[in-house]
């Protein structure tokens, strides 16, 4: 596999990989309105509720938030506080950028450390979430499965723009 082939199979999971995350993410936000919209409905026109309503959306937030995490990493999109970047030359703030992507990486890292373990012991201990009637470990493996997508999409943000896909390319040039 030569340099231009990488670049674009490199780009392409890239790219499918934020596209399919996104609307993963906005089928479990639609799902999480359509619950709790009908746990409203429910509870004030008929008295009645559904079980698993605050349990599923407070777990099924947690997936929409990981899974989004990626897209925003991918498109550098994530806070920060740049009011004073006019002080600083270019190459100050391409190495501090470096640095904030390095450091994100090993928090990273560590959320997939400490979400293994926890979805881990939630699987060896059968803990079960009460109304829902499924482990914790569906909970806890948001952390590990998304945090290695997020740590995909830092090392392609790391990676010199020939690397990177196109539509990141083009957002990072905007910025420029």
């Amino acid at each position: 596999m030569n340099k231009r082939q990488f670049v674009i199979i490199w780009g392409f999971l890239s790219d499918c990989i934020s596209k399919i995350t996104e609307h993963l993410s906005s089928l479990c936000l639609i799902s999480i309105a359509a619950v709790l919209i009908a746990q409203v409905v429910l509870r004030y026109v008929f008295d009645a509720g559904i079980i698993f309503a605050e349990e599923f959306s407070k777990y099924a937030v947690i997936w929409v938030v990981m899974l989004t995490a990626n897209v925003l990493v991918k498109n550098d999109e994530l806070i920060k506080v740049d009011f004073m970047d006019s002080m600083f030359s270019a190459r100050f703030i391409k190495y501090r950028n470096i640095i904030c992507k390095i450091i994100l990486f090993c928090m990273v890292i560590a959320l997939i450390i400490e979400g293994w373990q926890q979805a881990i012991n939630s699987w060896v201990s059968n803990s079960m979430m009460v109304t829902i009637g499924v482990t914790y470990f569906w909970a806890f493996v948001s952390m590990p499965a998304c945090g290695v997508i997020i740590l995909f999409q830092i090392i392609t943000s790391l990676l010199p723009p020939s690397y990177q896909s196109e539509s990141n390319y083009r957002s990072q040039e905007r910025k420029n």
